[in-house]
């Protein structure tokens, strides 16, 4: 149940930091990005698998990693 609790705020930073990105634009700030990707990452990763929020959180973070590539 502990685990739950934590994956609650995890998904709804990663929502926070999904908008951030959709806002920032084509000259999103790298830093912003990291951030965000990190704590996506975190939600992914520290996820249960049957969690669709987990889901969720890995394919924000996955979108993240694809705008930092593109950043260079």
């Amino acid at each position: 149940m502990a685990r739950r609790v934590i994956l609650v705020p995890a998904a709804l930073l990663g929502l926070a930091a999904a908008a951030s990105v959709a806002q920032a634009g084509p000259a999103a700030d790298v830093p912003q990005l990291v951030r965000d990707w990190t704590a996506l990452n975190a939600a992914c990763r520290g996820g249960r698998g049957d969690d669709p929020a987990t889901l969720d959180a890995c394919t924000r973070r996955d979108a993240v990693d694809r705008r930092l590539k593109a950043t260079g």
